[in-house]
């Protein structure tokens, strides 16, 4: 299963070494830290895959409480070597049954962390985060834009004999890595598919998700007003197709706490 791989990739010393090594953050981070400055002194704050600790390094000092949580247990103690004046927790957000209904009042889920679980874990993630946020709370999550992944198979050129073989290489192995969903790749088939981008030198499957899919997975469980940010932290708007930055960034407030999703499979 895709997950399982990713686990054991997210607890790597390279890639927790990485991560621990960040601090700024992203330019629609800054965006979302802007528009609640006047509140997050109030707020109590769940931050979902916390990684190494930057979204924590920025976001905690400014909040009324804070937990960070990572499924990572070396994420985790990377976080508390750092950080050692906030909370942290092993907890994986498909599972939030550690938090009653309805307890905080702003929930971050950046670094496209949500992408390294299958559909149905998904799912069952936002689930639990709408569960756990309060009537009018606000949520950010990052995730890969699949208007973007659609075009990993496309050839670079290059004048450097080098980066064209490295290219060359690169597209043979995602090929074959990706060769059980080829043709949707290429035909543009579907709203969602998990495949292998060459991160961490192709140690991960990665989920994408076109922009309108993910408003829809939005606005069933409860959210409302979703706003997109791209990578450079500009309002997304016009044709959502029209998009390719890697990655996109969406804002929302939940208008029904506890929403009953509409998804099949998913639990509360």
């Amino acid at each position: 299963m895709e997950s399982k791989s990713n686990k054991i990739a997210y607890e790597s010393p390279e890639i927790v070494h990485y991560y621990s090594h960040l601090s700024l953050l992203e330019k629609p981070e800054l965006i979302v830290l802007s528009r609640l400055k006047d509140q997050l002194s109030e707020m109590k704050m769940l931050d979902i895959g916390v990684g190494g600790g930057r979204t924590a390094l920025n976001f905690a000092p400014l909040v009324k409480e804070y937990i960070g949580i990572d499924y990572s247990e070396m994420m985790v103690n990377a976080c508390r070597k750092r950080l050692p004046k906030f909370n942290f927790e092993k907890i994986d957000a498909r599972d939030l049954s550690a938090f009653k209904k309805e307890t905080f009042d702003f929930i971050l889920f950046t670094c496209n962390g949500i992408d390294y679980v299958d559909h149905e874990d998904r799912l069952k993630v936002l689930s639990e985060i709408s569960r756990v946020l309060r009537r009018r709370g606000y949520f950010y999550i990052s995730t890969h834009n699949l208007n973007y992944g659609q075009r990993i198979l496309n050839f670079r050129l290059s004048r450097n004999p080098l980066m064209l073989l490295g290219e060359l290489r690169r597209i043979m192995v995602t090929s074959w890595l990706n060769r059980k969903i080829y043709k949707q790749l290429k035909r543009k088939i579907g709203k969602h598919l998990i495949l292998n981008d060459g991160i961490f030198r192709f140690a991960l499957q990665t989920y994408f998700v076109a922009p309108d899919e993910q408003i829809r997975q939005l606005l069933d469980v409860g959210f409302a007003d979703v706003e997109i940010y791209d990578t450079q932290g500009s309002r997304v708007a016009g044709n959502l197709a029209e998009v390719i930055d890697e990655w996109l960034g969406y804002f929302a407030r939940l208008e029904v706490s506890g929403f009953k999703p509409r998804f099949k499979g998913v639990t509360e």
